[in-house]
């Protein structure tokens, strides 16, 4: 009997080839984890990455000029994202809304990712929320604030998420819907991006000493709600008192000037208009208890064709009483501006007009259209011509009220009825420049804005209720500093890309192949991978 049996191989032999297989295995692996490593650090490069949207309406991509933003910030930006829904008839559109704004900032931080990010708050967490909040000066939930810098040299810009600055509309096909029109949110995000940058950052000024309205004021009369939303815009605000600061530098962009109740004196009017003759902006809002005559805002705003007129604009209100309309009530000086009061065509007032919301007006002044300065413009931005509005004209006899001297009534024969009275002109004009002012630098023209309305810019009427008033505060801030982005970014069809999980077959299909095809799949490959061995 012969033995054809293998030799057996030497255990040392075999401890060498596994020490070499687990030798090889080992460097295979480090390998491996070398290679891993350096790929998913490549990948953070946005320079290296390359994205592909698959969607039909372009929901997971940017426009060209919104993607070269996010990669050219001088600074990383942060976006703070306080969502929360109000069980209102149009919260369905204001969702969508959000989400679309959700899906905007998670592509955006893709893009650049060292350049931006976003952190959505859980406002359930209502301590945490309110002091996240509070800190970032936001007094809204619905919002987006964009931040940009640290401790005092933070910026912020304000991005709001609410039914009035969303285009919603009822939907044709049942008028009880209501749906969103038309989805801007990738300019409003270009817009605040914008305003964070250094060169977009505007200094406004607020004039002080003369009784005027308070920035910083918290009561109905201070203006702190205005100063938040102005910070919050991208504006840099400061404080100037004629008799302290004197001149106004070449560094400020507007000066503002609310309500004074004491006059100024001839030379702080000339410091004023100096400033506007330089090229400055300037934005008045009329004073009550000194509206005409010598230091009053009348006198201010003259020489730009803006005439103060005597005297409190009113109009008929409805007498609950009676359910009809009346006068003799102090109600009457409470009124709304209305779409067609609005100018349609000027940039302060038309998207006010577009989405036909209405300026509310207490105690209001008006302006008498004068004589444009030389070359300049001069145009109506609010008008009442509601029918039987009229110049209550203050007479402290008879049945007037002896506090303010107005009886709401109007008297024939001494007051004027029926006619178009303006409440704020907007005025620019060429003014003269140095040679070495570039022929397209925005000092080469001046614009002023006169508001007769005391109380516009309060904190009584610079509420969440009152987001017109809001609005054409900011727009009238904007145009003076001509932060005039004009973004425009191709909006996407409005496609809805979810699965419809009550009709149709696509939820269906997605359980099968869950369910048999992925299993079915991976064992088809361990039958081939099995076969390929035995064979």
């Amino acid at each position: 009997m012969v033995d054809v049996s293998q030799p057996s191989t030497p255990p040392s032999t075999i401890a060498r080839r596994r020490l070499r297989v687990g030798f090889g295995v080992a460097l295979l692996s480090v390998l491996a984890v070398t290679v891993l490593y350096f790929v998913l650090s490549l990948s953070e490069s946005s320079a290296l990455r390359y994205r592909y949207d698959f969607s039909t309406v372009g929901r997971n991509s940017l426009d060209p000029s919104t993607e070269d933003l996010l990669k050219r910030l001088e600074e990383p930006v942060t976006a703070h994202v306080f969502f929360r829904g109000e069980n209102t008839a149009v919260d369905a559109a204001v969702a969508e809304a959000r989400e679309r704004y959700m899906d905007l900032l998670l592509v955006a931080s893709g893009v650049a990712a060292d350049r931006f990010e976003f952190e959505a708050y859980d406002l359930s967490d209502v301590a945490a929320a309110a002091d996240r909040m509070r800190a970032l000066g936001l007094d809204r939930v619905n919002a987006i604030v964009l931040t940009a810098g640290e401790g005092e040299s933070e910026r912020r810009a304000l991005l709001r998420v609410d039914a009035e600055s969303l285009d919603i509309t009822r939907d044709p096909a049942n008028p009880q819907r209501f749906v969103l029109r038309d989805f801007r949110g990738e300019e409003a995000l270009q817009e605040g991006l914008l305003k964070l940058s250094s060169k977009n950052r505007k200094r406004v000024l607020v004039a002080t000493g003369h009784g005027e309205r308070d920035i910083e004021g918290t009561d109905e009369l201070g203006m702190e709600r205005l100063g938040k939303e102005l910070a919050g815009d991208g504006f840099d605000v400061g404080i100037w008192d004629a008799l302290e600061n004197g001149p106004i530098g070449d560094d400020v962009d507007i000066l503002f000037i609310a309500a004074p109740s004491d006059a100024y004196s001839q030379e702080e009017l000339a410091l004023v208009h100096a400033f506007v003759e330089r090229g400055g902006r300037l934005l008045v809002i009329a004073g009550e208890q000194l509206y005409r005559g010598a230091g009053s805002t009348g006198e201010l705003l003259k020489p730009y064709g803006i005439l103060a007129e005597p005297g409190r604009l009113m109009a008929p209100t409805l007498d609950l009483m009676t359910n009809q309309m009346a006068t003799g009530m102090v109600q009457c000086g409470d009124f709304f501006v209305r779409e067609a009061g609005l100018n349609p065509r000027h940039p302060i007032t038309k998207p006010i007009w577009e989405a036909a919301r209405r300026v509310r007006a207490i105690n209001t002044r008006s302006f008498e259209r004068g004589v444009a300065p030389n070359g300049g413009t001069l145009q109506s931005l609010l008008a009442q011509n509601a029918k039987g509005a009229w110049i209550d004209l203050p007479l402290f006899l008879g049945q007037h009220d002896p506090r303010t001297g107005y009886n709401w009534t109007f008297d024939v024969g001494r007051e004027k009825i029926g006619a178009t009275y303006s409440l704020a002109m907007a005025s620019e004009f060429p003014v003269e420049a140095s040679e070495d002012v570039p022929l397209d630098d925005p000092r080469r023209r001046a614009r002023v804005v006169g508001i007769a309305m005391p109380e516009m810019a309060s904190n009584a009427l610079f509420t969440a209720n009152q987001t017109a008033n809001r609005d054409f505060l900011l727009n009238c801030f904007n145009w003076l500093a001509e932060r005039d982005f004009n973004v425009r970014v191709s909006l996407r069809k409005n496609e809805r890309t979810m699965l419809d999980v009550y009709r149709g077959t696509e939820l269906i299909t997605l359980q099968r192949f869950a369910w048999w095809g992925l299993p079915g799949l991976l064992a088809g490959i361990g039958l081939l991978l099995g076969w390929r061995r035995k064979s």
